[in-house]
């Protein structure tokens, strides 16, 4: 007999196994289907060392910008980051939106319309005062467009921001002056 599954691996190339929903199920992975357990293997830690690193830098005020919190990973690093922030007593501001997670199947989300989500959490980031001198984002891709569009829309602030994100993609990162830290999940 049967009682769950342990699952790794899944990707929408290998989708979650059909018929199995009628036992307890956990995902050991990133990618995951509504209904099952997830575990997502070191994001706490990646919150809590963006927010450590950002803290020793001596940032005052800090934000999580994330375009993408359907994403069950982004959620877990964005929220041990507040968590571990507030353990701090440093304040945190979140500016996030919610980009829905296609189906396994289904078209991947434009990039086009991931940027444009940023644009406009950047611009609700700038009208607030004090201005977070530290940001994390919970992916280097992220992290690209937010710099961008900091870098267009406040030129003046850019030098004075510590971008902090994950997952260490060089084709992301690089060319970008100031360079954000990153973290490996190796």
């Amino acid at each position: 007999k049967v009682d769950g599954f342990l699952i790794v691996n899944l990707s929408d190339e290998a989708p979650f196994p059909a018929g199995i929903n009628n036992r307890p199920t956990v995902c050991l992975t990133s990618f995951w289907e509504k209904g099952t357990s997830l575990i997502l293997v070191g994001n706490e830690e990646v919150g809590q060392i963006a927010a450590d690193y950002l803290i020793k830098r001596n940032h005052q005020n800090l934000s999580v910008i994330s375009a993408e919190l359907g994403n069950p990973s982004f959620v877990a690093r964005s929220q041990s980051f507040q968590r571990h922030a507030k353990l701090s007593k440093t304040p945190v501001r979140v500016y996030g939106a919610n980009l829905e997670r296609p189906g396994p199947g289904s078209d991947i989300r434009s990039i086009y319309e991931l940027e444009d989500r940023v644009t406009h959490l950047v611009e609700r980031w700038l009208n607030e005062e004090p201005y977070a001198t530290g940001i994390f984002c919970p992916s280097d891709a992220m992290t690209a467009m937010v710099h961008r569009q900091l870098s267009i829309q406040a030129p003046d602030r850019i030098k004075q921001i510590d971008l902090v994100s994950c997952d260490n993609e060089e084709a992301y990162l690089a060319g970008l002056h100031p360079r954000p830290a990153t973290i490996d999940l190796g």
